[in-house]
């Protein structure tokens, strides 16, 4: 009898002091963060969430043990993040979960509010669940809703984990124009010379029956306090000759009157900027190596003649952009980092002053271009 309490007491307590999960939360129980979206308004920050949910408590249109189809998105507002955020959990049944969140939106208002930005990162880079690999974006107020409701591109059944949002590099593997921005290295961008980043920005086009959205277009942000303004569609084009790690991407080839001669996808691109200093003036000559191939041929033209061609719209492209961000008073392709790597005296001088030590004679374009598809028959509509 004794031997049998000796045991029935060890057992006892062998469970009681088992390790348990009672205070666990379980999976289908929370409401999950993937894309969030800043914007300011009479004083105040307003956030929009969308929220998927896993399991198989999902509505109407949804997939049970997947994400869900039709995205849902709460709001909060407050004077700053955190009572925002607060103000957001007043308005959803279920514990949120911040570490799948996927995506930042910023809103033009937002960046044109001075140290509103800042406050945002600071708030979640100090959240010890959100990580620094949050895709960052940009768009205006009257699109954010409908960037985080159709940006899933829910009329193709995508879950929004599939969606641009929260994976743009898919899609950037088919089409380099504008490359992805995660947070860690905005950051890095804003903080070292020369402070500036360019954010790809989401427009909305189109009537209330066929809304459509874009990415063409990026916002510029001098610091974390400054917005510089939006660089749109052609204006943008310069940005990928500028990316050596540029995937895939075609360069249309056009006579004097506007009509294709032919198109080329770059294939390889290898870029360096070299800093030239001369008594007091700086110059930076862009390099590009490129190679290419004859996707369409619509006139007839031998392959020295396309060449060149080529060579002209790739550095029409590059001054384009270029001048644009003067316009701006940006450095867009963070040309005066190069000299502050390499001679940090002279970057000291010609950035100590109060404005942008670059002009339209400051850059020089050297390309390096090889057409491979180079027959005949290759060059013949």
């Amino acid at each position: 009898m004794r031997i049998m309490l000796k045991k029935t007491i060890f057992m006892l307590t062998i469970i009681i002091l088992l390790t348990g999960c009672w205070n666990s939360d379980e999976v289908d129980r929370m409401l999950y963060a993937h894309a969030l979206g800043v914007n300011e308004k009479d004083g105040l920050f307003e956030i929009h969430v969308q929220f998927v949910i896993f399991g198989g408590r999902g509505a109407q249109g949804q997939e049970a043990g997947g994400g869900s189809l039709i995205p849902t998105v709460k709001k909060g507002t407050g004077k700053t993040i955190e009572e925002a955020l607060f103000d957001l959990y007043k308005t959803v049944p279920e514990k949120v979960f911040w570490g799948h969140l996927s995506a930042i939106i910023f809103t033009e208002n937002l960046m044109e509010q001075k140290g509103k930005v800042n406050e945002v990162i600071e708030k979640f880079i100090r959240y010890p669940k959100t990580r620094y690999t949050i895709w960052v974006y940009s768009t205006n107020a009257e699109a954010l809703d409908e960037v985080l409701n159709e940006g899933t591109f829910k009329d193709m059944n995508l879950s929004p984990i599939f969606g641009r949002l929260g994976d743009p590099k898919n899609n950037y593997e088919q089409s380099s124009l504008i490359k992805p921005i995660n947070l860690i290295d905005m950051l890095i961008e804003l903080d070292e010379p020369s402070y500036t980043s360019a954010i790809p920005y989401i427009q909305l086009l189109g009537g209330s029956k066929n809304k459509h959205l874009r990415f063409d277009s990026v916002s510029v942000l001098y610091t974390r306090n400054e917005f510089k303004g939006i660089l749109r569609e052609a204006e943008i084009d310069g940005f990928r000759w500028l990316h050596p790690d540029i995937i895939n991407n075609n360069l249309l080839i056009e006579d004097k009157n506007k009509k294709p001669i032919a198109s080329i996808i770059i294939d390889k691109l290898k870029v360096d900027i070299i800093p030239e200093t001369k008594n007091e003036n700086v110059t930076f000559l862009i390099k590009i190596k490129t190679k290419a191939y004859v996707g369409e041929l619509f006139q007839n033209i031998n392959q020295e003649q396309l060449t060149e061609k080529a060579k002209e719209e790739i550095k029409k492209q590059i001054l384009t952009t270029y001048k644009r961000g003067l316009d701006l008073e940006a450095d867009v392709y963070r040309l005066t980092e190069t000299l502050y790597r390499k001679d940090l005296k002279k970057w000291r001088e010609i950035t100590s002053k109060d404005k942008l030590p670059l002009t339209e004679s400051s850059l020089k374009i050297d390309i390096d271009l090889l057409i491979k598809s180079s027959s005949i028959l290759e060059l013949t509509p």
